[in-house]
């Protein structure tokens, strides 16, 4: 009989009294039916970490209405907010919901994320660094959990304008959207590009903006489902194309593995001086983090070598990064690190960065230098495809 009674009053818990609990909690946060959890089994705690140690404006812990409206992988997850990551790489390989596989993620974007597109395509907005600057003023927090498990509320789509020299590189797959704080740091650095390169020569020199996060965050696979990124979750991570200014030449498209210390030393430079957004890291190539250190060395001013040899350690190796920067941010503004003690050596990898496309990664070899020390213009013949 004890037995007996043990089973029946588990089989009532589980199958009655959890589904009503869970029903009186949802409607007490005025939450839709469709975010009751389906499954009885679901734990009503979540594991939601609060990422303070950038001082960020966390505010309370969000309940699984709130989980269940932004993260894309929420049911994927158990019912909880914030999904526990993979340790081992075999591990994260197989930890992304396969539906993530997917063209596009344009599916995604809500309703007010396309009214802020038509906003800024019609004028409406007419100034978007201003406009950006006054959300970040007024908004809470966007980016939940982990760079490499969270998802992102209310993400802001980064966007090619007459005002900045960005260029989006899978502009109709919806992976560009980050948090205010990125999309600030993206629209500033193409504005950067504008006063840098103002001459009708340079007209062309553009930024190229890579992959963010999608709509709402979550993991962002590739179109095969195998290869992807191990971050991207948040809307903190930004892929930026190695900045390639000549003369009357048309910025590619594409990623590419020409790089120009000197030119890419001033956009580190913006990068990591930006007002928007504190730097956490970025993730370089080591052979191009030594080309940096040489150009510095030789030819950079005193001001260069006394910059660099404060914020050379915000700037990391890591495999995947021989054709663009990986540059991640936090949740304030300021310095480098984010914080007093900051550890950029501790930042997790993005491994799996080298992105995916339906066409090559473009590679340029750089001609020789002149006796006089400049460098020759670009031919049609110096520009190569080859396979990532």
């Amino acid at each position: 009989m004890t037995v007996k009674r043990f089973i029946w009053a588990k089989t009532f818990r589980t199958f009655i009294i959890v589904p009503l609990f869970l029903q009186v909690s949802f409607q007490a946060q005025g939450a839709a039916p469709d975010f009751i959890p389906e499954s009885p089994e679901s734990k009503l705690t979540s594991e939601y970490v609060q990422l303070t140690e950038d001082g960020g404006r966390y505010g309370v812990a969000p309940d699984l209405g709130f989980c269940s409206e932004w993260n894309p992988e929420f049911s994927y997850n158990g019912y909880h907010c914030c999904k526990k990551f993979a340790r081992t790489r075999k591990a994260r390989a197989k930890s992304c919901f396969r539906q993530r596989a997917k063209a596009s993620f344009c599916d995604e974007r809500t309703a007010e994320q396309q009214r802020y597109v038509e906003s800024v395509s019609s004028g409406k907005v007419s100034d978007v660094l201003s406009f950006l600057d006054n959300e970040i003023r007024r908004s809470s927090e966007q980016a939940f959990c982990t760079v490499n498990n969270g998802f992102l509320a209310q993400g802001r789509p980064i966007l090619a304008t007459a005002s900045n020299r960005l260029l989006i590189r899978n502009a109709g797959r919806c992976v560009a959207f980050g948090t205010d704080r990125m999309a600030a740091l993206t629209e500033w650095l193409g504005r950067q590009v504008v006063q840098k390169y103002a001459e009708a020569e340079y007209s062309n020199v553009k930024l190229l903006v890579g992959d963010v996060s999608a709509p709402r965050g979550g993991c962002l696979l590739g179109l095969s489902g195998r290869k992807g990124h191990a971050s991207h979750t948040s809307g903190q991570d930004v892929d930026l194309g190695f900045l390639w200014a000549r003369k009357n030449a048309q910025t590619p498209n594409e990623f590419y593995r020409t790089f120009d210390p000197k030119t890419n030393f001033w956009l580190v430079q913006n990068i990591l001086q930006n007002p928007y957004a504190c730097v956490r890291v970025i993730f370089l190539d080591r052979k191009h983090i030594r080309s940096l250190n040489k150009e510095i060395n030789k030819h950079g001013s005193q001001e260069d070598r006394q910059f660099w040899a404060k914020m050379a350690r915000f700037v990391r190796h890591a495999p995947g990064h021989a054709n663009h920067f990986h540059v991640r941010v936090g949740s304030v503004s300021g310095a480098p690190g984010c914080t007093v003690d900051a550890r950029p050596e501790l930042e997790p990898e993005d491994e799996n960065a080298l992105p995916e496309s339906n066409s090559e990664v473009l590679e340029v070899r750089i001609p020789s230098r002149s006796t006089a020390g400049s460098v020759a213009e670009f031919q049609t013949s110096d520009v190569v495809k080859v396979h990532p």
